[in-house]
């Protein structure tokens, strides 16, 4: 696997590559004089395409599939050329480079529609970002345009190319023009954060501060810390430990105090804060451990609660309990809820939505003195409601009867919930598998990932048929097989478990780690999947309106393992070709093995599917295209001993 690339390619020298003076005699040729390339009826090279060309013959690179067959034979049939006789060549790439004696062709403005991943927008830097004029227009609408196109190239690149080539851009506009504009440091500082490179954020943080020492908005605001809530959760995936004290001192100013601290520009550090991300910065605080700045933003909040506040405001106060919680600190989270009720006279308004905080805290903890009587009764129905998902079945207030959740005619009351053959009513519910994997898909424990394996083996043999892919061949339907651990490696036990005595382990509970290169290495800024397997998807073209959509005969399995994103909390397919037996570690996943009108690695819904706890809006770090990628079992360092 090549190295990721640097993208330090998007910066202009401070110097001509070749100042050489050219005979008066030598003619240059038509397609490196830029006058004459405007009258070109072919497509412009960059100077980035044109070596490349003139290097490999051609203008696909090691990472993409991608290539532009017009553009290289135009660029095959100039290099095929005869120079003139008794001349000698001028340099290519002095000749392309623009001259002030020549006409600079005019910039235009980003289309995103254009941009899918990095190669692209860095043949629009090239082609654009040549002079003031053209870094005004990459900066304008306060950056709206190349936010969009760095977002887009989260898609199919890591946060470190992404990284590097924003620090490209940002260097190439300082040469040219002088300075930059707020909102592009911004951009830098963000994917600092997803980085999690402290280096990167002090110099853009440096660089904003230059240019003002205004705060940010809430909404930049909040883009930074969840950034930086994002690669510090993920870092608990990666096997080495990783020292925070460098980003805790940049962030907080505390481990190793910094002059310039991000805290300072940011909007809780000012006054009139209140908005709903009061709470994720709270997290941060919590997981850097800054109790001075955790004390101080507590008490802003609670000082401006009473009854009537916007919903927002108690929902950014059981942000902050919930963070406590997930640090182990119990105890203060149980004092931060009674100073709440003291405030809204001896109730907790909204506590019901905060679904983590009402399965998290001990149920004698949670009494109406403290809650009041509305949100208890709340409290309790969606305690009822989950038991019941976990069993199978669900209640009917119109009939004042239990079903089968699958089954709504399948009637359950006066029937035993439970019993020892699994001969109960809602037993083979999908409904009920479904929540296992919800509640538990993201859960630090061994025993609740079992839950799922256990699940899993109970529904082997099973179709799962209402699948929804985004971007598939629309004639096909897809269908999930539930299988516990699939997938096997050779170095690895048997992911069997026949001894039920002994403990889970990652091979057990089918965790594997599918990652860009072969090391598997995981860095805030470099980041591989972290799956729990699920099962097999297979496909065949879709049946007419009346046929048996249940009828396995035609199902044909498409090389794709349906698995459950740890990190991210949502339902992925991945191609890993032959599904059963012995898994190749390297996979190709090349158009000429993919079929079905599958892509490699999918985002996966079900038609009754639900949003879970731990969801997030992020795609998967590899990428839907990714052609090569290395599957093993996940050492999960993560989980809980």
């Amino acid at each position: 696997m090549l190295k990721p690339r640097n993208h330090s390619h998007l910066l202009v020298s401070r110097r001509r590559l070749d100042r050489r003076p050219v005979s008066c005699h030598i003619k240059l040729r038509r397609h490196v004089d830029l006058r004459a390339k405007q009258r070109s009826p072919y497509p412009e090279a960059t100077p980035s395409q044109t070596l490349r060309f003139a290097l490999t013959a051609t203008l696909k690179r090691p990472e993409h599939d991608s290539s532009n067959p017009i553009l290289e034979s135009h660029l095959s049939q100039i290099l095929q050329n005869k120079w003139p006789t008794f001349s000698l060549p001028s340099p290519l790439l002095a000749t392309l480079w623009p001259d002030p004696e020549r006409h600079a062709p005019k910039a235009s403005r980003l289309d995103t529609s254009q941009i899918r991943s990095l190669p692209d927008l860095q043949d629009f830097v090239e082609s654009n970002v040549i002079n003031k004029e053209g870094c005004r227009l990459l900066q304008s609408r306060q950056c709206v345009p190349l936010s969009k196109a760095l977002a887009l190239c989260e898609r199919h690149n890591q946060f470190r190319e992404v990284l590097s080539a924003i620090h490209g851009i940002i260097t190439r506009v300082e040469r040219i023009n002088g300075h930059c504009s707020k909102r592009l440091y911004v951009l830098g500082m963000y994917y600092a954060a997803l980085a999690f490179s402290v280096p990167a954020l002090k110099r853009y943080l440096e660089g904003y501060l230059a240019c003002g020492s205004q705060r940010l908005g809430p909404n930049e605001s909040r883009l930074l810390v969840h950034a930086l809530l994002d690669a510090s959760r993920y870092l608990a995936f990666c096997e080495e430990t990783r020292d925070m004290g460098a980003m805790i001192g940049l962030v907080t100013g505390d481990a190793q105090p910094s002059n310039n601290r991000l805290h300072d520009i940011l909007y809780w550090a000012g006054p009139g804060h209140r908005n709903s991300w009061s709470g994720s910065y709270f997290t941060l605080l919590v997981k850097f451990n800054s109790k001075a700045l955790q004390k101080a933003l507590w008490a802003r909040l609670i000082d401006d609660l009473s009854p009537e506040s916007h919903k927002n405001q108690f929902q950014a106060v059981y942000t902050c309990v919930e963070a406590l919680i997930d640090a182990g600190d119990t105890q203060r989270a149980i004092t931060f809820l009674n100073q709440i009720s003291e405030r809204a006279n001896n109730t907790l308004p909204f506590f019901s939505t905060a679904k983590s905080l009402c399965y998290a805290l001990p149920a004698d903890k949670l009494q109406a003195s403290l809650i009041g009587e509305v949100e208890h009764t709340e409290i309790l129905n969606q305690l009822l409601t989950d038991m019941e998902n976990r069993l199978g079945i669900r209640w009917q207030s119109n009939l004042l009867l239990h079903s089968s959740a699958s089954e709504p005619l399948t009637v359950a009351s006066e029937q035993p919930l439970l019993t020892i053959d699994g001969d109960s009513t809602g037993y083979e519910s999908v409904e009920r598998l479904l929540t296992q994997i919800h509640s538990f898909g993201c859960s630090k424990s061994k025993a609740d990932l079992g839950q799922i394996a256990d699940s899993l083996n109970e529904h082997d043999g099973r179709l799962l048929s209402s699948l929804a892919i985004a971007d598939a061949d629309t004639n096909m339907e897809y269908a999930w097989c539930p299988q516990n651990a699939p997938l096997e490696f050779p170095e690895s036990l048997s992911s069997i478990r026949t001894d039920f005595s002994k403990p889970w382990t990652p091979s057990t509970l089918g965790l594997l780690r599918v990652s860009p290169d072969p090391s598997g290495q995981c860095l805030a800024g470099k980041r591989s999947l972290h799956l729990m397997q699920l099962g097999y998807l297979v496909a065949r073209p879709r049946m007419p309106q009346g046929r048996n959509s249940q009828d396995a005969t035609n199902w044909k399995q498409t090389g794709h393992i349906i698995a459950w994103d740890r990190f991210h909390g949502q339902l992925v397919a991945v191609f890993v070709g032959p599904v059963h037996g012995a898994s190749q570690h390297c996979i190709e996943a090349g158009p000429s093995n993919l079929r079905f009108g599958l892509n490699s690695i999918l985002s996966v819904n079900l038609f009754n599917d639900r949003p879970t706890h731990c969801s997030s809006n992020r795609v998967t770090p590899i990428g839907s295209g990714a052609t090569r990628y290395y599957v093993d079992v996940d050492p999960s360092p993560d989980l809980l001993p």
